[in-house]
């Protein structure tokens, strides 16, 4: 092999390195916003992410090229029960449906029925250092969440789905159920500063963002469900109008654990 066929695969696993590098380097700011998090905080670690994500997501259709990132990989090896069975392939969608309408439900109800916010804040507690709260986080949380949507499915999905398996001339030759397993797993890494409880809800969703790929076959639909998911804590989570006191202190800055008085705290 020379060195003009080897620079693509050295390239491919300088920039995966790169990726779980940023990965890495994103935890300790997160870490800092749990001690004490403000709207100027929040906004910049909103900004960089998004500036970040957008890089290494054109960095990545540039690496992979001429390859469809968009679209499942050719080999399929390790789920032929769920290529070869209508029942496992009507199992698995049905999964997704229970999956996704249950992270959707929320939303939905509060959105008709804004009362019902007091009931579900509880269930967003362990967030408060992340959340928007004035009206300009919140503009830019609707950016923060397209940009995982189109992002993320394209880094975890696409492009190292392909790596795993084979597609790629410096990339691995895993079956695609083992890279599938992997890349959730790293998925839920990838949020280890939401605490052991956020590493196996977003590993969860990386799983059900993964099955969904592969029964699509292509990344349109974990894209879209990506980014109502993500978006949909706008409808849940509105301190501003719920929790007004609250609100100004997470917006002036303050450790998020102490922004509710104890007689404002959402009821669990």
């Amino acid at each position: 092999m020379n060195l003009a066929e080897l620079a693509p695969a050295f390239l491919q696993w300088v920039f995966v390195i790169a990726v779980l590098a940023l990965a890495a380097w994103e935890q300790p700011g997160a870490r800092r916003l749990k001690r004490f998090s403000s709207s100027a905080a929040r906004l910049a670690m909103a900004r960089s992410g998004i500036l970040m994500w957008w890089l290494l997501t054109l960095a990545a259709l540039a690496l992979a090229w001429p390859l469809d990132l968009f679209h499942l990989p050719p080999a399929r090896s390790g789920l032929d029960g769920l290529w070869d069975s209508p029942w496992a392939r009507a199992l698995a969608a049905a999964v997704l449906l229970l999956y996704f309408g249950l992270a959707l439900a929320p939303a939905l109800q509060c959105r008709f029925h804004p009362r019902l916010r007091l009931k579900y804040a509880a269930a967003v507690n362990y967030l408060h250092f992340l959340l928007p709260v004035s009206p300009q986080e919140r503009r830019w949380w609707l950016l923060l969440s397209l940009t995982a949507g189109v992002c993320e499915e394209l880094m975890f999905r696409g492009f190292l789905l392909h790596f795993l398996t084979g597609q790629m001339a410096g990339g691995l030759s895993l079956n695609l159920a083992s890279a599938w397993l992997l890349i959730s797993l790293a998925f839920g890494l990838g949020h280890s500063y939401q605490g052991v409880a956020g590493v196996l809800r977003t590993a969860l969703a990386g799983l059900m963002f993964g099955l969904l790929t592969l029964l699509s076959g292509s990344l349109l639909l974990p894209m879209v469900l990506h980014v109502l998911v993500d978006a949909a804590v706008l409808w849940i989570y509105h301190p501003q109008q719920d929790h007004p006191q609250a609100a100004a202190r997470l917006i002036a800055g303050c450790d998020p654990r102490q922004a509710h008085a104890p007689e404002e705290r959402p009821a669990a």
